[in-house]
């Protein structure tokens, strides 16, 4: 298999890392805006006068176009990048604001909906934006760095919530992260006037061979099962943690701090890791330790829940697990060539499908908080056996 050869399409006084974090400001409030009313979901209920399941559709609404959206959005970046990526910034700046025409349930569902099927063309386009700007060694930075502020944008959300926590303040909640899109969506526009000096010149296949040809690289399908379990179990423990050891005597604001260490932490191991282990050739050990140390931390919980363990093993395993998203898109530019934004849709496809399954199947052994926990560990234990398969796969061309 080909990869695609990059040559300079844009000289100048382009910044290239100027772009990195437009769209790094742009992915956060894109994560944001689909957990900003997940921190505060009996508040906004109270405010907007509805039930607390709906309000979760509020936030659900996400990954159910993600899987409905990845494919098209993947098509759309391949062949015209910008426009997508700017498209992609217009739909959630525009779906934020649509929340304002009145501080109802319906405008505020209506306003989420078209954010959503904003996201993906946001996400997708996380790879394209490191391989289009930035010379191959520096890659991978920019590639951590976008993928920090996903999480981020998760931090922000609960942050948000927890300042703006009373129903007379949900307004002021989603005016806040109205702006947020805003400035991001403007900042987006302001730095891509220009294409990046590094774009493929390769012509891309029709959308349909594009998709047929990766699904039939037995590579590009586990790198989507890993980024299933990967982003599924990222999801189940955000969502269910606090419940899972509610019976152990952890309090919600123990649970709470669990799942901040879990992502400062994950910032913090985004921030060095994958580059580290591209540098050292070693992203493939970096996938393994990430599945073998969320199989440890969670079964410390399951032999001994409490508040001490969890506040251990929660942010010492997203130092790793969150690492590992970077290391699984780097791994797909290098492999998809100019069908990435193809092969980066297949791979979040995969993992929003994962945070749907794999949160309602631990949902399902809620009552059983154990058995919730070995579900985890069993589907974190098979990444191990997935990343030897997938090292075997990468020498296959």
């Amino acid at each position: 298999m080909s990869i695609a050869t990059k040559v300079p399409a844009a000289v100048g006084s382009h910044n290239a890392w100027s772009v990195i974090g437009a769209y790094a400001l742009a992915a956060s409030a894109a994560m944001s805006l689909q957990l900003v009313f997940a921190p505060v979901t009996t508040t906004a209920a109270a405010h907007y006068g509805t039930s607390v399941e709906a309000i979760g559709w509020l936030s659900e609404v996400f990954p159910l176009m993600y899987v409905l959206f990845a494919i098209p959005a993947g098509f759309l970046l391949d062949r015209r990048f910008r426009s997508g990526l700017l498209l992609g910034a217009a739909l959630i700046a525009g779906g934020a604001a649509l929340r304002m025409v009145d501080d109802t349930y319906a405008w505020a569902l209506a306003g989420q909906l078209i954010c959503a099927i904003g996201q993906p063309l946001i996400l997708n386009g996380v790879t394209l934006v490191a391989s289009d700007y930035l010379e191959e060694r520096r890659r991978p930075l920019g590639l951590a760095l976008a993928m920090a502020s996903i999480y981020v944008g998760q931090l922000a959300a609960i942050m948000m919530g927890a300042m703006l926590s009373e129903p007379t303040q949900t307004s002021l909640l989603v005016r806040y992260s109205t702006l947020y899109a805003v400035i991001a969506a403007v900042a987006l526009a302001a730095s891509l006037r220009k294409p990046g000096a590094f774009r493929s010149t390769e012509q891309s296949l029709p959308a349909w061979a594009s998709l047929t040809s990766l699904w039939a690289d037995g590579f590009i399908r586990t790198i989507t099962l890993l980024s299933f379990i990967g982003i599924g179990v990222f999801t189940a423990l955000l969502t269910w943690l606090e419940a899972i050891l509610e019976p152990a005597g952890v309090s919600p604001a123990a649970a709470g701090f669990m799942l901040i260490g879990l992502i400062v932490a994950g910032i913090v191991g985004v921030s060095f890791l994958p580059a580290l282990a591209s540098r050292k050739k070693r992203e493939f050990q970096l996938l393994l330790l990430s599945g073998a140390v969320g199989v440890i931390a969670m079964l410390a919980l399951v032999v001994a829940p409490g508040t001490l363990v969890g506040l251990i093993a929660m942010p010492t395993y997203g130092l790793f697990l969150l690492a590992g998203m970077p290391v699984i898109l780097d791994l797909t530019e290098r492999r998809a060539g100019p069908r990435v934004g193809t092969a980066t849709a297949l791979v979040w496809m995969a993992g929003n499908a994962g945070s749907l399954i794999i949160a309602m199947g631990v949902q399902a052994l809620i009552g059983r908080p154990a058995y919730a926990l070995m579900l985890m560990i069993a589907f974190s234990a098979a990444t191990i056996p997935l990343t030897w398969r997938l090292r075997r796969q990468s020498l296959v061309m």
